[in-house]
Parts: structure tokens; C-alpha cells; sequence
């Protein structure tokens, strides 16, 4: 249900279980990827600190989004909680 990155993890996240509800990048990570097929079961999405890709497919299901307070897109969320670092 929870699926946590770390720091080096660059792959391409696609066709992931529908059962994970949360999925963490440590705030240092580099991850640059789009990130467009997440699961729609996803409640908790938790970005990398320098993330600045908009998602185009926001989970239906999603509640929180925990990103940095740069977040170039953080307006596209507003019918979710969010907070900030």
C-alpha cells in the first residue's frame, strides 16, 4: 500500500499496482520523470523537493499532496489538502 523512493530512484513510474495508496520521494531526490499513470486509488502523493512537472492525471482519489512550497504547479490541486516545505 505504501511504496517509499529514495534518493537515486530515476525510473519511469508506470503500470503500478492499484492497491498503493501512498507514494513517497524523499525530499532530496532528483527525480525528473513525468508522473501521469499514477494508480487512482492513490490517496497520498509526497513530491521531491526540486520536482517541476506538472501531472496531468491527478488520482481521483487523492487527498494530500505534500510538496515544496515552490511548486510551480501547486494550483492545479486545490480541491486537495496540501502542504508545504
Amino acid at each position: 500500500e505504501e511504496l517509499e523512493l529514495g534518493r537515486d530512484f530515476n525510473l519511469e513510474l508506470s503500470n503500478l499496482p492499484s492497491t498503493i495508496k501512498k507514494i513517497i520521494f524523499v525530499p532530496y531526490s532528483k527525480y525528473n520523470k513525468e508522473l501521469n499513470c499514477l494508480p487512482n486509488g492513490l490517496q497520498i502523493l509526497e513530491l521531491p523537493e526540486h520536482y517541476n512537472i506538472p501531472i496531468q492525471n491527478i488520482p481521483h482519489a487523492l487527498t494530500k499532496l505534500k510538496c515544496s512550497k515552490n511548486y510551480k504547479f501547486i494550483n492545479d490541486f486545490s480541491d486537495i489538502q496540501v502542504e508545504t516545505y
